[in-house]
């Protein structure tokens, strides 16, 4: 059954934003679309600058910057169409992203979750992220997570 994935990025600190958005984009053409939930003029439309960043976390309210990207490349698995979402409540961003299992090449999902825990790792090192976590979405329920930090499970990929 094929279900939707979401990955979440906690407690990230307002410097790290851009360089994460950055990483994860890996260039601007890959902009499909973007949203927010709050009035934000972009410099150049269907792109995201460092500024644009810098306006947004600087909003005086909470808010959220949606981003629908082509494709995101974990480790040689292309995921296409994958909606980024950065949310700032209070002086706190976490960054989340999803797609449907789906739209990942099939290379099954116990290696792709795998490739995706790895990669998550190494987001969350580089730019010392608080906390993350991928499951079935809503990734918040803990009883349908593929992983939590460095840790598997629960479930379980045979």
């Amino acid at each position: 059954m094929q279900e939707l994935i979401e990955v979440v990025l906690e407690n990230i600190s307002p410097e790290k934003i851009h360089p994460i958005i950055k990483d994860l984009l890996k260039k601007n053409e890959n902009i499909i679309e973007i949203q927010c939930s709050e009035e934000l003029d972009f410099l150049e439309k269907g792109k995201i600058s460092g500024s644009d960043i810098m306006s947004f976390i600087n909003l005086p309210d909470d808010a959220c910057l949606y981003v629908k990207i082509r494709e995101l490349k974990i480790d040689n698995v292309n995921i296409a169409c994958v909606l980024l979402r950065l949310v700032k409540y209070g002086k706190q961003f976490d960054i989340d992203f999803n797609f449907d299992e789906k739209n990942t090449e099939d290379t099954g999902i116990k290696i792709f979750m795998e490739k995706m825990h790895g990669y998550t790792i190494n987001l969350g090192e580089i730019y010392q992220i608080g906390h993350w976590f991928c499951g079935i979405e809503p990734a918040s329920d803990k009883e349908t997570r593929y992983f939590t930090d460095y840790e598997a499970g629960p479930l379980v990929l045979i």
